[in-house]
């Protein structure tokens, strides 16, 4: 009989990190408004680290617990980005109203229409839209009052939201089409091609957070 052990990959490596440098750089989030990233962090680092060890957990596959990741994160993102935007009061009902839609749909996914068992790739698809959405917006927001060099070079909010839009471009190609491509089996070597891509993606997306939550310690508020 095969025995599973507890495991954990390269990728999961950079969400511990980027959660401890999170918690180090912690008065600078506050500084920044971006405190909700340590919750957030933990519970991604609790979740990838449950759904790749399912196994341990009884379960037969790791779709339930990647599935609870949409419920779980998202409103984490959409609260942090609610911060970055800044937005009016006007803004502010219209934000709402879109974040309050999105976690509907997201639960009613979850336990209504593709469930728990499949891969949950409208709830995939829908939140990357909305990070790719807000992440342009937040860029285009920065763009209006900053100097580019002010951006480029020291701005948290421009690296957070510059690699979540690109990352969240990406995943939503390969996790929107995940079905798509599971189906016809088409791989790169003995891999998907999510698992292939993402990984790698995943370690610049939390390299970049890292960078991010420095910035936050050393620079101060305009």
């Amino acid at each position: 009989m095969e025995q599973h052990h507890f495991q954990l990959f390269h990728y999961e490596y950079f969400e511990y990190a980027s959660l401890l440098v999170a918690i180090v750089c912690y008065k600078g989030l506050v500084r920044f408004s971006l405190e909700a990233f340590i919750p957030l962090l933990f519970v991604v680092c609790l979740i990838e680290t449950l759904g790749d060890n399912y196994y341990l957990l009884g379960l037969t596959g790791s779709y339930p617990i990647y599935n609870f990741y949409f419920v779980a994160v998202t409103p984490f993102y959409l609260f942090l980005y609610r911060k970055m935007l800044l937005p009016t009061k006007s803004e502010r009902v219209i934000f709402d109203s879109i974040s309050i839609l999105c976690m509907l749909f997201v639960l009613l996914n979850l336990f209504f229409i593709q469930g728990t068992k499949q891969f949950n790739s409208y709830s995939a698809s829908l939140t990357e839209v909305l990070n790719v959405i807000f992440s342009g917006l937040i860029l285009v927001r920065l763009v209006t009052v900053e100097s580019r060099q002010t951006i480029l070079y020291g701005e948290p909010y421009f690296w957070i939201s510059s690699v979540n839009l690109l990352f969240n471009l990406v995943a939503f190609v390969l996790l929107g089409l995940l079905p798509f491509v599971i189906s016809v089996g088409l791989k790169i070597g003995d891999k998907t091609l999510h698992q292939t891509i993402l990984p790698p993606a995943s370690d610049i997306l939390y390299s970049i957070y890292c960078y991010a939550f420095i910035l936050c310690r050393i620079r101060k508020t305009s």
